[in-house]
């Protein structure tokens, strides 16, 4: 797993971890390593049927993934998709925002500070930014926002200034 490109997680040779440990560098500060070791736990093969199944089974279907770090350009998804699962992830497994929303945190020698940039607005529920030059920019988050306090999907792709754009759509909705 060490040589998968950008190990953002800074892992050492012969490390391990829980699988509850590796959410964090997974998903704040989006370690490849971190997918990579859930992938060839589970089996890398099975492991991404998994997530294919699973976005089908969701109704995501224009999601395809080819690898389980998203750095294939052959992994494919729409902002309608990304919505769903979003969507769905609020509703079933809540756990997965709270690490979004965390600013840092510490296992063992390791520290993961996540760079969002919206953890400190109250109304952020929790999301995922992301970069590959084949999409360049992405972010994909959950706002309550509004008069009603409704819980919003925020996605935007291809973006050269994600958080403007994030922040344009959310003035769209209106506060």
């Amino acid at each position: 797993v060490m040589s998968t490109y950008g190990n953002a997680a800074d892992f050492s040779a012969g490390e391990t971890f829980s699988a509850g440990d590796l959410l964090y560098p997974l998903l704040m500060v989006s370690s490849n390593d971190a997918a990579e070791a859930f992938a060839r736990s589970y089996g890398r093969v099975k492991f991404i049927q998994a997530m294919n199944d699973f976005t089908q089974s969701i109704g995501a279907y224009r999601t395809y993934f080819a690898d389980p770090s998203g750095l294939d350009p052959q992994n494919v998804s729409t902002a309608n998709d990304l919505a769903l699962i979003l969507d769905w992830i609020k509703n079933n497994d809540p756990t997965i925002l709270a690490v979004t929303e965390l600013k840092a945190k510490t296992v063992r020698t390791h520290t993961w500070v996540n760079p969002t940039h919206f953890l400190s607005w109250s109304y952020y529920v929790g999301g995922k930014n992301g970069y590959l030059p084949e999409a360049n920019r992405t972010n994909a988050s959950l706002f309550q926002w509004g008069p009603k306090g409704d819980v919003y999907a925020i996605v935007v792709l291809g973006s050269s200034e994600r958080d403007a754009d994030t922040i344009a759509l959310l003035k769209k909705i209106g506060k």
